[in-house]
Order: structure tokens, then C-alpha cells, then sequence
């Protein structure tokens, strides 16, 4: 029913960009491989039509500008185009935010190589403890190392004092920091293009001021839900 609306229910994706707003793609867990297509079908279309729109447009930028964020990227919306898109669509007013359980899903989803390019592209990396394997160590040297003065003291046979000094090399997280972030205290490490990396505590949406909003957004959502599912089990089969 979605993908196949009835006549004066279609959702005019021309009229969403002009008018603002924002669409949910809900995508149960035991169908998320069969929908894959169809949610990356719409996605990909809706941002080449938001790349006709901005080359129409002053300076060559979508206005009102596209967010997207797509949680679990690599099972529910796998687009073909994403590693090029993450390059070149902020210039255009297309802002990602690509959610991944670890480098390692996006290789294999979309290789070596454009998994290189999608994580090279991402201005901000925003990364959460339990991760495995090399990506940790790669991580480790992506945020670099921090120089450790030393002071050392030594008294000689004839009482003199003397003082030295040395410089030492360490690493600012080492991959078990990194492995062991916490997550009961909400720990996460933010790594920008040109700033030093960051470790964070993040609030959830829940818990911060708009709680009382989410709230009351969140009833209403499973309300329609609700409401969607009792008339599409009513609808003949």
C-alpha cells in the first residue's frame, strides 16, 4: 500500500522539497531485505530531484536545504551512489548523516575501495564504543598522538642539582580507549575534518529539553501507526 497508493494518494516528492516537512521511512526489522529496494528507490529519487532543484538555484544550493539521516544505512537504504553523494552533496544543500554498525558493513556492502571513499567524505565521524578489528587501531592513529614533558631531577656526588627535560610521544586514545567507551554513561568520540577529536557524553532526545515533545510526538506517531495497520487489515486480500 505504501509504494502502491490509490488514486489522489500519491506523495509528490517536487511539492515535499518546495514545501518543507519531513517523511519517516518505517521499516520493520524482519522486513528490512525485502523493502531494501524499494526505500533506496525512493531515496535515490528524491535526491536527484533535490540535485535538478539546486542546480536551478543561486550559488547552485538547495533552499529550504535536504537533510537526510539514515539509521542503518546499509541494510535499509544501500545506495548504490552514496560514497560519491557523501563527497559532493553538502555543496549542493544535501546534508547526510549515514549510520553504520562498523566499517567493516560498509565494505561489504559497497567494497574496499568506496567504503574508503564514504569515510573519507564524512566530515564528522561520530563513533561509539564496542568496535573490533583494525578499525580500532586505524582510529587510534587518525587522532594522533599528544607530546608528554618530562622533568627529571638528578643530585650529584657533590650535591649539585641537576635538571633535565625530554619530550615523549603518546598516543591521545589508544584502540582499548576507544574499544571500551562507555556506554551506560553515554561516552562517544566525535573526530572532525580539521579539529582535534573530542570525547563527548550525548544526551538522548528523551532525556533532554524537548522531552515533553518527543513524548507527545511519539504517542501521536503510534496512534497513526495504529490507525494505518487497523485499515490495512481491513482492506480485502
Amino acid at each position: 500500500n505504501t509504494f502502491c497508493p490509490d488514486p489522489g494518494d500519491g506523495f509528490d516528492l517536487e511539492d515535499f522539497l518546495q514545501s518543507g516537512g519531513t517523511v519517516y521511512l518505517l521499516v520493520a526489522e524482519k522486513q528490512a531485505t525485502a523493502l531494501a529496494p524499494l526505500i533506496a528507490a525512493f531515496v535515490d529519487e528524491l535526491i536527484d530531484i533535490s540535485k535538478r532543484r539546486a542546480d536551478s538555484m543561486p550559488g547552485g544550493r538547495l533552499d529550504p536545504p535536504l537533510g537526510l539521516f539514515l539509521d542503518e544505512i546499509a541494510n535499509v537504504v544501500p545506495l548504490p551512489s552514496l560514497p560519491a553523494l557523501m563527497s559532493f552533496a553538502g555543496g549542493s544543500g544535501i546534508f547526510i548523516t549515514a549510520i553504520l554498525q562498523s566499517r567493516a558493513q560498509a565494505e561489504a556492502r559497497w567494497g574496499s575501495k568506496q567504503a574508503a571513499m564514504l569515510w573519507g567524505a564524512a566530515t564528522v565521524k561520530l563513533i561509539l564504543g564496542g568496535l573490533t578489528g583494525t578499525e580500532l587501531r586505524d582510529l587510534s592513529e587518525l587522532i594522533g598522538e599528544y607530546d608528554r614533558h618530562l622533568t627529571s631531577y638528578q643530585r650529584g656526588d657533590d650535591g649539585a642539582l641537576t635538571i633535565g627535560t625530554s619530550i615523549q610521544r603518546h598516543r591521545t586514545m589508544t584502540a582499548e580507549d576507544i574499544r571500551t567507551l562507555d556506554t551506560a554513561e553515554r561516552e562517544a568520540l566525535v573526530i572532525h575534518a580539521t579539529t582535534p577529536a573530542v570525547k563527548i557524553r550525548m544526551t538522548r532526545h528523551y532525556e533532554g529539553p524537548g522531552a515533553a515533545e518527543h513524548a507527545r510526538a511519539e504517542r501521536d506517531a503510534r496512534a497513526l501507526l495504529a490507525e494505518v495497520a487497523a485499515a490495512t487489515a481491513k482492506e480485502p486480500a
